[in-house]
């Protein structure tokens, strides 16, 4: 076994293992941090005496006559839930406990999926009346369009500050991985899982797909500005070199495995909750 892997060299079946595993982890996350946020906004909804209800393709809310205050609490509480799993999947992401350094990956998209959720909704909702659109009227009525832009500038200052964090789990694979192939890098562990993540996604909430008319594709798809702030200046990182990285790509079965099941489960679910 030689001392360094040399990504573009592998063969494709093992980069095509990275974008398997790296997809598996975005898709569980995006079950977590998704789901969770959803089951915590119906929570508030319900709450304050409104109908709303958790369904696989998101949330539907069947009765708007919020006041002002059930608004404030409402979209304050759920604009804060996110940043809270941010924090937390961030925390376990650092943590050196040899449990967690084995499923790390999944903590580092929770971490990702948390800040595009967050980010996201604060983007689309500046321009569309979604997401935090309420919130932000509330804040001024002509406000949107310019907390939209530094939402996207945030959104890629987030990536730019988060390239080592981004970098430090190659040592799930690398031994040695040299700075020039840092773009590279992020094209198969965050770029290119993110992109087929969505397709999964999309598939899964077949036939809702286009609910709210694909507003929440463009949440999920500003990520894209995440991943811009990866690459600037990914390469004036110093190289990563690990002593305890297996130095060889495998595929993540157990992960892979989980995912589709998972998914496959929540269609399940709510297609017997629905003839109940």
């Amino acid at each position: 076994m030689t001392n360094s892997i040399i990504l573009p060299n592998l063969p494709r079946y093992q980069k095509l293992h990275i974008l398997a595993n790296s997809t598996a982890y975005y898709l569980l996350s995006w079950i977590v941090v998704v789901y969770t946020n959803n089951l915590f906004s119906v929570f508030l909804i319900r709450m304050r005496g409104f109908r709303s209800s958790f369904e696989y393709f998101g949330i539907t809310v069947r009765d708007w006559n919020w006041l002002m205050k059930d608004m404030g609490i409402i979209y304050i509480l759920t604009a804060v839930f996110p940043l809270l799993l941010a924090l937390m999947f961030n925390t376990l992401y650092r943590l050196k406990i040899l449990f967690f350094k084995k499923i790390r990956l999944f903590y580092l998209w929770g971490f990702i999926m948390s800040m595009v959720w967050f980010f996201g909704n604060l983007i689309v909702g500046g321009f569309f009346n979604f997401g935090y659109a309420p919130l932000i009227r509330m804040i001024h009525p002509m406000a949107g369009p310019a907390i939209g832009v530094f939402a996207m500038v945030g959104l890629m200052l987030l990536g730019n500050v988060s390239q080592f964090k981004v970098m430090v789990s190659s040592a799930k694979y690398y031994k040695y991985l040299d700075n020039e192939l840092y773009p590279l890098f992020i094209n198969y562990q965050i770029l290119f899982p993110s992109i087929l993540g969505m397709f999964f996604i999309f598939i899964f909430k077949v036939p809702q797909h286009d609910y709210y008319n694909y507003l929440d594709f463009m949440v999920l798809g500003s990520i894209l500005l995440f991943v811009a702030g990866l690459y600037a200046d990914v390469m004036f990182l110093p190289s990563q070199r690990y002593n305890y990285a297996p130095n060889e790509v495998l595929l993540f079965k157990k992960i892979v495995i989980a995912a589709i099941v998972l998914l496959f489960a929540a269609r399940l679910v709510f297609l017997i909750l629905k003839y109940i």
